[in-house]
């Protein structure tokens, strides 16, 4: 398959993965996030060397080291935690605010006790800790770090808490929107071999 004709079927999965009642399919948003924006050869820099779409990314403010409100953490096995609302529908009207794609996955998404993992490491645990993306063993120092590096129940709270599973479901429809007009270009070009692309509805979604 072309890389125009994968992003495309792709972005139509990532929708119907994050309306998906189901965990399954709501954990498999990060191995298709990855796969879009940054796995060893993204999708987006495949497809984007040929249309050069101008994309930006509409947010939530993120996770820092004191937002959002520590008074408004959750706590959960003893771990204090708080996730970044990063839907702009779930915002204020004029809150949001516009990123390029380096500077949306390096964005702050949830803040475990002092630690802050961006949309990347983020969507990189909820991968391979639960072997969405691959079973086997770590391939690198990153990856190691991310199944390592943290107590026990820091991954449980990364993995099992439904404010996580939201949190990846956020950042499913951040991207989805982001990657919009790049889709557009794309859905045009391929049609004539694809035909139109269906709206995927999984058992259970919403």
């Amino acid at each position: 398959m072309d890389p125009e004709s994968l992003l495309c079927w792709t972005l139509v999965d990532l929708d119907a993965c994050k309306r998906s009642l189901w965990h399954y399919h709501q954990l498999r948003i990060a191995g298709l996030v990855r796969l879009l924006l940054f796995d060893e050869q993204p999708l987006v820099h495949q497809v984007n060397r040929i249309h050069r779409q101008r994309l930006t990314f509409a947010h939530g403010p993120g996770a820092t080291s004191t937002l959002p409100n520590p008074s408004r953490d959750i706590v959960h096995g003893g771990v204090r935690f708080g996730a970044a609302t990063l839907d702009p529908s779930r915002l204020s009207l004029g809150s949001a605010q516009s990123s390029d794609l380096t500077s949306w996955i390096s964005l702050g998404a949830l803040r475990i006790a002092g630690t802050v993992l961006t949309v990347r490491e983020f969507v990189q645990q909820m991968a391979y800790v639960q072997g969405v993306v691959h079973a086997g063993t770590p391939k690198d120092a990153l990856e190691t770090s991310l199944l390592t590096a943290r107590h026990n129940e820091h991954r449980l709270v990364l993995n099992f808490s439904e404010p996580n599973l939201d949190l990846l479901k956020q950042i499913g429809a951040v991207t989805q929107a982001g990657l919009q007009p790049l889709f557009e270009v794309c859905k045009e070009k391929r049609s004539w071999k694809d035909g139109a692309y269906p709206r995927f509805v999984y058992e259970g979604a919403t």
